[in-house]
């Protein structure tokens, strides 16, 4: 067993984060004590490639999921949906259900800019028509901003799928 299949072993792939590879150094000369791990290292990349580069940038089967928030405050921006770490989300739908007897604004926010501003009417579910297609990392989350009615009247579905990005 080499050194790098012993290092491997007690890891999970899924826990190494980009920041463990700060720098690259410069040439390396690896001597023949190096041929095994090299190999090994070399077998890993292609299996890393075989089974992500065909899916790159697109959804991930199987994770699709649907997030549901009751706005709690009005004029307060209440975030409806997070990225996990190491996880990223293409948002595919946002829907607004008005259970209020008026009218009511939201603005869906991404990091505090504005995505789409929605009036909802009452007791109906208002899509959002104007939202641009984009994927969510981790330190990403949408919010939502009520701008007028009453608290507890507004709920935020979200429809959305993990994705290689």
């Amino acid at each position: 067993m080499s050194r790098v299949e012993k290092q491997l072993r007690n890891q999970n792939l899924g826990d190494v984060k980009a920041t463990a590879f700060g720098q690259v150094g410069q040439a390396l000369y690896p001597d023949a004590s190096a041929s095994n791990d090299l190999a090994m290292l070399s077998s890993i990349v292609s299996a890393w490639r075989s089974s992500h580069i065909i899916g790159y940038g697109g959804s991930i089967p199987s994770t699709g999921a649907t997030s549901s928030t009751v706005i709690g405050d009005v004029l307060t921006e209440e975030e409806i949906l997070a990225c996990g770490e190491n996880e990223a989300y293409a948002i595919q739908a946002v829907s607004f259900e008005n259970t209020g007897l008026a009218p009511i604004t939201c603005e869906l926010r991404l990091e505090g800019a504005v995505l789409d501003v929605v009036l909802c009417n009452p007791n109906e579910r208002t899509p959002c028509t104007n939202l641009p297609k984009f994927a969510m990392v981790f330190g990403n989350s949408l919010q939502v901003y009520q701008r007028d009615g009453s608290s507890a009247e507004i709920t935020a579905l979200v429809a959305y799928c993990k994705t290689s990005v």
